[in-house]
């Protein structure tokens, strides 16, 4: 084991004015913000999201992206959507989705975008499912 390459860092969040100006805001408004502020903008997002449901979900990603190198990497994956409530909810047909478990997760938010997910599950061709779990998918 090797130190330095077990304490080596992969960056999780970046942000930019470019990033906020796709995301909407202009650039006039953009250009005001010092490195100050841009260094509080990137405070703010890790204090509100890298709490304990933050390492929750990498360790479960850790996992994932292990199981899946034991059982070789999958080319196309089942994915089964439920949408709307709990008391009434509406399973879509299961899509064959190409690509990996994670171009699977992107179909998802990018086909039922603005819709509340009940349950998705996705699951490799021969092999085990994964649930992503119960959430609303932003506009």
């Amino acid at each position: 084991m090797d130190s330095l390459d077990w304490s080596r860092k992969f960056t999780v969040l970046s942000i930019s004015r470019l990033d906020l100006n796709s995301l909407g805001i202009h650039p006039d408004q953009v250009s005001t913000l010092t490195d100050a502020d841009m260094d509080r903008i990137a405070d703010i997002l890790i204090a509100h999201h890298f709490d304990h449901e933050f390492e929750e979900e990498v360790l479960f990603t850790a996992r994932l992206v292990l199981a899946e190198k034991q059982q070789g990497t999958h080319q196309a994956h089942d994915v089964t959507v439920t949408i709307g409530s709990l008391g009434k909810p509406l399973q879509m047909p299961t899509e064959r989705v190409e690509g990996s478990y994670e171009d699977a997760e992107h179909w998802i938010e990018q086909a039922y975008k603005g819709c509340t997910i009940v349950d998705a599950v996705i699951e490799p061709r021969g092999g085990q499912e994964n649930e992503t779990g119960i959430g609303t998918i932003p506009d």
